[in-house]
């Protein structure tokens, strides 16, 4: 931005390019605190009317450029909202994460997760594909159980080995993806162990298994 010569005198004597004022230091690099304050409303109330008058004319509401896919915004400036959305998202999960609550919203952590208990159900309910009208259920089912593997009674702990099983596998039984009564919770690595077996057939190859076992 160009000074006339009077405002670029001021400002290399450390003073208010628009009153001559010392800048103190409430100003910023070129005005003073009462001299900014006036300039940062006139700059709020011109961004307004533009955006008034770029919205009635169906133009970009942050710079004026043509719209993009009937939105608001054009893509440039939707880019740039994304970007600053994601940078404070980061910033403020990392504080929760610091201060030892959930990274998802600040709450109290549930257990050993990450996450607040609401947080920690949809993470891991989408992960298994259930519906949410299921996850206060699932959850429930949990906590009535004493947090114990369905397969094998051993503890289990949210946030580090709690698991979600099919007993009849999602891709043979699609039908029984959102029937409560097939959902069980288990260890994470004896889900893995199961994979897309049925309850029958995994059960067979555990007994195969101890039935074989050579080592005591």
């Amino acid at each position: 931005m160009a000074y006339n010569k009077t405002q670029q005198a001021r400002m290399d004597a450390g003073l208010c390019r628009d009153c001559g004022k010392p800048r103190g230091d409430d100003g910023t690099s070129g005005l003073c605190g009462a001299c900014s304050q006036r300039a940062a409303e006139r700059s709020t109330q011109r961004k307004a009317r533009l955006r008034k008058e770029w919205n009635a004319i169906q133009l970009c509401f942050g710079c004026g450029a043509q719209r993009d896919n009937n939105t608001k915004l054009c893509t440039a400036c939707r880019n740039k909202q994304n970007e600053r959305k994601r940078g404070y998202a980061t910033i403020t999960r990392q504080k929760y994460t610091e201060q030892g609550l959930c990274k998802r919203c600040g709450k109290e952590r549930y257990h050993e997760s990450n996450y607040c208990r609401y947080h920690f159900i949809e993470n891991i309910a989408r992960q298994y594909s259930i519906p949410g009208d299921l996850w206060e259920d699932i959850l429930i089912q949990l906590e009535a159980s004493n947090f114990i593997c369905f397969y094998t009674g051993i503890q289990l702990i949210p946030g580090k080995n709690a698991s979600i099983d099919h007993l009849h596998s999602r891709s043979q039984y699609p039908d029984k993806i959102s029937d409560l009564d097939n959902l069980v919770w288990c260890d994470k690595w004896i889900n893995r162990m199961k994979g897309h077996m049925s309850y029958q057939d995994f059960i067979t190859l555990c007994r195969t298994i101890v039935d074989r076992a050579k080592v005591s």
